[in-house]
């Protein structure tokens, strides 16, 4: 009987996947410099306005993440990636710029400085955040960019929330 009671209050509890994105979404848009990234998704062929597809589509990225991790504060000891923006647009090279980012990331949340400071961070993959026939994955992105933002510092957010994002985002650099 202890354990059904348990497991309704875990369900009574917990909150969707719908629920944290939209939330989460909240947050990022309040993060210095954040919302130009939003742009990236609105641009793209299939918007969507469900939170958990728009951040999907967003953390795919890759420079995206690397953005929110580069606003852990240095004093701590966090290392900045230094991968938020594109060198270019050519198509063919820019999904091998988006995974690079993923694994950027990735690669440096297994760091022992984030283990120490931020322990509820999840290991992921790139592909378990570039293949769409799971959740399980993206649940994991989420779980870690989630307890990234809550370790960021206060000045690492705007006052106010930005409501919606600016019309040209700067995001693509171009070097010969």
């Amino acid at each position: 009987m202890t354990s059904v009671a348990n497991n309704t209050l875990d369900q009574a509890t917990s909150t969707s996947l719908h629920e944290e994105c939209s939330l989460l979404r909240s947050r990022l848009l309040r993060i210095r410099g954040f919302s130009k990234y939003f742009q990236l998704v609105s641009n793209d062929s299939h918007q969507s306005t469900d939170p958990v597809t728009e951040l999907w589509d967003l953390f795919s990225y890759g420079i995206t993440l690397c953005y929110i991790f580069d606003q852990l504060p240095e004093s701590e000891g966090f290392n900045k990636i230094n991968y938020s923006e594109f060198k270019n647009q050519h198509e063919s090279n820019l999904d091998r710029q988006k995974i690079h980012g993923i694994a950027l990331f990735a690669m440096q949340i297994r760091s022992d400085r984030v283990a120490e400071k931020i322990p509820e961070r999840e290991f992921f993959t790139v592909t378990d955040l570039w293949d769409r026939g799971s959740t399980d994955g993206f649940v994991k992105v989420v779980k870690t960019v989630k307890a990234i933002v809550n370790h960021l510092p206060p000045e690492a957010f705007e006052d106010a929330p930005s409501s919606s994002p600016p019309s040209s985002p700067n995001l693509v650099s171009y070097d010969s």
